[in-house]
């Protein structure tokens, strides 16, 4: 569909507004595919490099945590976003792992999510081109709790305007698991 230049990613450790419980999920090596071969590789795919401004997100993204702290100048009460390394990481040196948390000591639970971006204002924008590809793939592993869930997000744009929004829903992985996202270009 040449009528799509260009997409946007959001990461979540929950779906449908529900937030139940302290699952997580980790994500490692994203990529797009077409017929089976593996295309561009995107800004910190694999998660492997991190910054740290006080809150610890993955470079090229934004996480729960930056999003709080760029937008109100202090931290959650819960980090919501991890860098996970050694034996853990799928891929590489480290994976990242999304997890619900506790809010400002309340008791209540809050989503942990990271989109791809480098501010907030990143949030639902067109990130970076693309070329017509039939899915997102990558490795995730999953452990809910309650009745959590996760999910990631697909949106894609052609000059400027929005063309579609797509969700995939992981099911629960104790062990890394491979996905294929079917992309929607309409």
């Amino acid at each position: 569909n040449r009528l799509v230049d260009s997409v946007w990613l959001y990461l979540y450790s929950y779906a449908d507004k529900r937030v139940d419980g302290d699952g997580y999920v980790m994500f490692d090596d994203f990529h797009f595919d077409f017929t089976n071969e593996r295309q561009m590789d995107f800004e910190n795919h694999g998660f492997e490099h991190w910054d740290n401004v006080g809150v610890h997100y993955p470079a090229g993204w934004v996480s729960t945590d930056l999003n709080n702290y760029d937008n109100y100048k202090n931290y959650l009460y819960e980090s919501t976003v991890f860098q996970v390394q050694g034996e853990d990481a799928f891929m590489g040196e480290s994976s990242m792992l999304v997890k619900n948390a506790k809010s400002n000591g309340s008791g209540s639970s809050r989503y942990g999510y990271c989109f791809l971006g480098t501010e907030s204002n990143d949030y639902y924008t067109p990130h970076f081109p693309i070329d017509t590809f039939k899915y997102l793939q990558g490795y995730y592993k999953y452990i809910p709790d309650g009745d959590d869930t996760a999910s990631i997000n697909l949106r894609t744009w052609g000059k400027g305007a929005y063309k579609s929004n797509d969700y995939y829903y992981l099911g629960p992985a104790a062990e890394w698991t491979f996905f294929a996202f079917p992309i929607n270009y309409n």
